[in-house]
């Protein structure tokens, strides 16, 4: 056993991926980026060397996606190899923050930035993102990918506006 970070110490979250390494966030350089260590130890290698920073990791087979800011391209969602080679943005263009992913790979769900329009489902297997609905502030995919929890928010008969939860 390998103590590599102290979770309560550090903002950054961990996770451990499909061949059993880790991956966290940590600060270096000036910068924030993403590192994995085997799982037999060793020394951390860094996965996402050419963005600022990097947060919100979620494993899929084969690697991670994450959130993206740089002050040129602003925020992002990227996916990247464990062998940090094969980074690459899967919105190019559109200013998003990742919510969430279905841990078999097959979509993720993200949030434009500065656009009030809900949450968004974007296939990772080819395919068009779709939006969930206007009203939707946030939302979580079950374990086997087979539900999406969401927390809208619905106008009542009063006028206002109030919180649900719902399954889709």
């Amino acid at each position: 056993f390998t103590k590599f970070t102290i979770s309560r110490d550090t903002p950054f979250p961990s996770i451990s991926v499909f061949d059993g390494s880790i991956v966290f966030s940590a600060p270096r350089d000036q910068s924030v980026q993403l590192w994995s260590v085997g799982t037999k130890g060793g020394a951390p290698k860094p996965i996402t060397p050419n963005v600022e920073i990097a947060l919100n990791p979620r494993s899929i087979p084969g690697g991670v996606l994450f959130q993206s800011y740089d002050k040129n391209r602003g925020m992002s969602v990227w996916q990247t190899d464990l062998a940090g080679s094969a980074a690459r943005a899967l919105l190019p263009g559109t200013a998003a923050t990742l919510v969430d992913a279905a841990r078999d790979g097959s979509f993720l769900l993200f949030d434009k930035v500065d656009v009030d329009d809900g949450v968004w489902l974007l296939p990772l297997k080819g395919g068009q993102p779709r939006n969930l609905g206007p009203q939707i502030r946030t939302a979580l995919i079950s374990p086997d990918a087979s539900r999406i929890l969401v927390y809208e928010l619905a106008a009542t008969p009063d006028g206002l506006m109030r919180p649900t939860i719902k399954i889709l």
